[in-house]
């Protein structure tokens, strides 16, 4: 809790052009960062799941050196980033090379198929450049999150916990949807002309695939701009550390607190069913002008879960371990599905395709918020939050790029099919048993703390009393 003069003065100190202040601010300005974060971001993630249609040559090199880089930088540069430039700036940096990634693709549009060598450089070089800024860019979006979290309950006296779940509902609602949106997009404007279609019809295609481009990269670029413009940076005080912990300090902290490894399960169970998602069932199972219907049907799925869970955390006080768990099964149904069925049975079929991305999307929007507030919770109160946070897109990046890699260069459907099942399905289960230890490991430090604060404030009591005894005297 905070004292109602520490509070005023918070108060006093957050103000906006916009004549808001205090916690009201601080709230506008997460919305107005998550609105530009999201659409930016979601431009990129539209891209990835159509790569393999759009690209299909070069789709599992594209996204697999996108993760590949983007995990390196996780673990080298995102806790430098932050310390350096500040969440704000880090973000940044990020947004811009997504804007690359999008325009790699508006640029590739009008090479011949001849100029492999020069198609080959572009998608490495745009994916490489993304993905060291996206390493840092959910480092900072997470240190974002929880410094407008910790000043707003600094305000309102709320205890950081309840703040990071009502923070943990607003950004995924604004990122899921943008999302939503730019996949709708892809669906929307037709950019494959039928199997033996007419010239005319194949003329149309090739320009709508040209205004879908156009559009990704303009948000792109038009949402970095705003985002400088518009949001107002939370700054926090960072503690001052050689630039060599800056780099080393997420690699340190792993070696040092348990919770960060036994949570990585958890984000493997993710990374490597999205990866499995797009590489193969986007690829093989479901109808290249219907990937965008799919994937709205998921994002949707993942907004309402996020909301779902974040108002019954916010009502109730349910415990976070719940959507947690849910979280983790609906993943391991997802999963399921590929042990059931074959793939005659699932191609195109929406009777079985809309449970599937459904089931996936409610796993996603748990991660996307729920998980995400769970780091804030842990880990939000130490010296160098971002070093704990970088983990996040470290743990990702690392089983996303496995999983584009895979699948992108096994040639057996069968193959590719049976390790994408197995591996989900034993990563699935894994993450449950570890978050659960990582949990009661939290709770027990928890435990601690607060013994340790009540023996320091009797103490200190007892102090003061003798003190009190020896003036009185």
């Amino acid at each position: 809790m905070i004292n109602s003069a520490e509070s005023a003065g918070n108060k006093a100190q957050i103000t906006s052009g916009f004549g808001l202040k205090g916690h009201t601010f601080i709230m506008f300005n997460f919305c107005i960062f998550s609105l530009l974060f999201s659409a930016n971001h979601g431009t990129v993630v539209s891209l990835v799941a159509l790569a393999s249609t759009v690209n299909k040559d070069q789709s599992g090199l594209q996204n697999g050196v996108f993760y590949g880089t983007y995990t390196l930088s996780s673990l080298l540069f995102a806790n430098l980033f932050v310390t350096k430039f500040g969440a704000k700036g880090a973000i940044l940096l990020g947004m811009t090379t997504y804007c690359f990634y999008s325009l790699c693709f508006l640029i590739m549009h009008y090479l011949d198929e001849s100029q492999v060598g020069l198609k080959t450089f572009l998608v490495v070089f745009s994916s490489t450049l993304s993905g060291v800024g996206a390493g840092g860019l959910w480092t900072a979006q997470a240190s974002f999150f929880s410094e407008s979290a910790k000043k707003h309950a600094a305000i309102t006296g709320q205890t950081v916990e309840k703040v990071t779940g009502l923070y943990a509902t607003v950004f995924p609602c604004f990122y899921l949807s943008m999302e939503l949106l730019m996949r709708i997009l892809s669906s929307v404007i037709k950019f494959e002309a039928p199997v033996n279609g007419t010239k005319q019809e194949k003329d149309a295609a090739e320009n709508n695939k040209v205004m879908l481009f156009s559009i990704y990269s303009s948000v792109a670029v038009v949402c970095t701009i705003l985002m400088l413009v518009l949001v107002t940076p939370m700054k926090t005080k960072v503690a001052r550390v050689p630039i060599f912990e800056k780099i080393t300090g997420m690699f340190m902290l792993m070696c040092k607190d348990p919770r960060v490894l036994l949570l990585a399960p958890y984000n493997f169970t993710f990374s490597f069913a999205s990866s499995f998602l797009n590489e193969y069932l986007n690829a093989n199972i479901v109808a290249s002008s219907n990937v965008g219907w799919f994937g709205a049907g998921l994002v949707g799925s993942a907004i309402f879960a996020s909301t779902f869970f974040g108002a019954l955390i916010k009502r109730t006080g349910l415990t976070k371990v719940v959507p947690m768990l849910a979280g983790s099964f609906s993943f391991l149904g997802f999963i399921l599905f590929m042990f059931i069925f074959t793939n005659e049975q699932l191609y195109n079929n929406f009777e079985y395709l809309v449970p599937i991305y459904v089931l996936f999307g409610v796993g996603r929007g748990i991660w996307e918020s729920t998980m995400k507030a769970v780091f804030a919770d842990y880990f939000g109160d130490l010296p160098q939050p971002a070093a704990a946070f970088a983990s996040i897109p470290f743990q990702n990046g690392f089983a996303g790029a496995a999983g584009f890699i895979i699948f992108g260069n096994i040639k057996s459907d069968a193959a590719a099919r049976d390790v994408g099942k197995y591996f989900v399905a034993a990563i699935g289960i894994a993450g449950i048993i570890c978050y659960l230890i990582a949990d009661q490991i939290n709770r027990a430090n928890k435990r601690g703390k607060a013994k340790a604060d009540q023996a320091s404030l009797l103490s200190s009591q007892g102090a003061n009393g003798e003190n009190g005894t020896f003036t009185k005297n």
